[in-house]
């Protein structure tokens, strides 16, 4: 018999500027992630990575990553222990 291992569901805001992936996973340790990949007004593009606990959809930890609308930087801000605060 197989189940379900895992499963991803993208959405797309009104206006296209926006896109949301949802991932699940049925792994030793079940796992809930979202993407949002949004570009800003300046150009920029924020890409937003966050990991949740599949039962509780506690923030476990998550990653923030911006690339400036010219390509020439990039920043990541990660935060480790789930608790919004960049480590």
């Amino acid at each position: 018999m197989h189940g379900l291992r895992a499963q991803a569901v993208t959405t797309t805001s009104a206006d296209s500027r926006t896109i949301t992936t949802i991932r699940s996973s049925n792994g030793s340790v079940p796992t809930y992630q979202t993407e949002t990949v949004a570009p800003q007004a300046n150009g920029d593009i924020v890409d937003t990575v966050s990991n949740l606990d599949a039962v509780t959809h506690s923030l476990l930890n998550s990653v923030k990553t911006t690339m400036s609308g010219n390509g020439l930087s990039k920043t990541v801000e990660t935060d480790q222990h789930g608790d919004t605060t960049v480590d």
